[in-house]
């Protein structure tokens, strides 16, 4: 009997003292890996631009952009220029890798079409590089022959 409490009390110690090996060599972390900035803005688009943000890796975002042809000063009875409509913008955006975007868009004004590519070069740190900068290119292609009123509409 002596033997098997010996036997037990030795292996409970084994198992006791491997665990807190384990749980150290869990806890430690790698020092040498960065700790990112994120959402240095809320979206990766800024009006009509675009930010430092991207979409991650497999995610897609469709959305509708419109531009108005009124002004400000006109008041509250065209709702400060919102009721004179200009132009509206649909795209459609995907995040290839975390790095690397691309997209497609149209307007309706022009029959514009767009396409482009968003690329991070590097990504602010924390305690490091203290720059988030991207690259983006694109082409835009008109379908529709100018006129002289939607001339007047974009400018």
């Amino acid at each position: 009997m002596h033997v098997v409490s010996r036997f037990l009390g030795s292996l409970l110690f084994i198992l006791l003292s491997s665990a807190g090996l384990i749980a150290q060599e869990q806890d430690s972390f790698d020092l040498s890996a960065p700790e990112y900035v994120s959402e240095t803005f809320k979206t990766y688009r800024i009006v009509n631009g675009h930010s430092v943000e991207m979409l991650r890796k497999k995610a897609l975002m469709f959305t509708i952009g419109h531009r108005f042809l009124g002004t400000v000063d006109e008041g509250l009875g065209e709702f400060f220029g919102m009721d004179q409509f200009a132009d509206i913008h649909l795209e459609l955006a995907y995040g290839l890798t975390d790095r690397l975007n691309v997209g497609l868009g149209r307007s309706r004004v022009g029959k514009i079409y767009n396409g482009y590519f968003k690329y991070r070069l590097t990504r602010q740190e924390l305690g490091g590089f203290p720059l988030s900068l991207g690259l983006v290119g694109g082409a835009t292609v008109r379908t529709a022959p100018w006129s002289d009123t939607e001339a007047d509409v974009l400018e």
